[in-house]
């Protein structure tokens, strides 16, 4: 019995190192850096159109007219 439970917990203790060890960190290729580039500016672009037609005429994004409080 007491050599199942220390078979079982030298077990756990191997498990639980290997999860909890990091890995080392990698380089991105050239490639995928751009791919990541090029979908971010697209994402952008798709939500920058539509943010600055709700805003017409200069308005901020608070609802004050331009050179409000100046």
């Amino acid at each position: 019995m007491t050599r199942t439970l220390t078979t079982l917990t030298a077990a756990g203790a191997l498990v639980a190192a290997t999860l909890v060890t990091t890995t080392p960190a990698r380089a991105m290729d050239p490639w995928t850096a751009a791919a990541w580039f090029v979908g971010g500016a697209v994402v952008a672009g798709l939500f920058w159109a539509p943010w600055v037609q709700a805003r017409p005429l200069g308005y901020s994004a608070y609802g004050y007219a331009p050179g409000y409080g100046a």
